[in-house]
């Protein structure tokens, strides 16, 4: 249960983390390949 509680807690804020680091490495990428 207490897995479960956390996992729940916890699921949006991953869900946020998840976009950030997708916006960076698009970024990255985006940069990366004006370069070339």
């Amino acid at each position: 249960m207490t897995v479960v509680h956390l996992t729940t807690c916890f699921s949006p804020t991953v869900s946020l983390w998840t976009k950030r680091v997708k916006r960076c490495l698009s970024r990255r990428v985006t940069s990366f390949v004006r370069r070339k």
